[in-house]
């Protein structure tokens, strides 16, 4: 699920206003680099920073599910325009890294540090909130499609799933 994993790592037990301008640094600078080695060298340091966290990066991957998808759409889409597939390569690998870098601040932080982070940074308290409660809905949205999917799959519907039976239940 996403979200916090009680580990005893040194990423875990770092402050949360840490991870947060890490998380951001490492973000600014996926997209503020262009060259391929700068790209591949920052996703490997996402990689190890799973490694300090005691999480498995495959796991992450596993969690993400269909958002693979979305992520690994530029190795399609730029080729298909006409660009360089060494460009498809390094736009596809920093969404990876974006994706999983805030799946891994999501695995280590726990929400009251993540609020008390946001309003160190002078963000509202209310969106701090709103925030921190968008991050507890992920696994319970999870668990519906965990759920939905099952069903579904009992009742011998193969082909994609259904949206609807999922967000509704959320709703209710």
């Amino acid at each position: 699920m996403l979200q916090y994993t009680k580990q005893n790592s040194q990423i875990h037990r770092l402050d949360a206003r840490i991870k947060l301008v890490v998380l951001a640094l490492l973000n600014l600078a996926l997209f503020a680099g262009f060259d391929e080695v700068f790209v591949a060298s920052l996703f490997l340091l996402v990689l190890l920073l799973y490694l300090l966290a005691r999480i498995s990066p495959l796991h992450a991957a596993r969690e993400l599910g269909p958002v693979w998808l979305f992520m690994l759409l530029p190795l399609v889409l730029i080729p298909i325009a006409g660009g360089p597939i060494e460009k498809a390569v390094v736009a596809a690998l920093r969404l990876v890294a974006v994706v999983l870098s805030a799946v891994l601040f999501i695995y280590t932080t726990r929400q009251n540090e993540l609020v008390r982070a946001l309003v160190f940074f002078k963000v509202p308290v209310k969106v701090a909130f709103i925030l921190a409660m968008a991050f507890r809905f992920l696994p319970l949205l999870q668990e519906e499609v965990h759920r939905v999917r099952a069903l579904q799959s009992a009742r011998g519907y193969q082909r994609g799933w259904l949206v609807l039976p999922i967000i509704l239940p959320v709703l209710r």
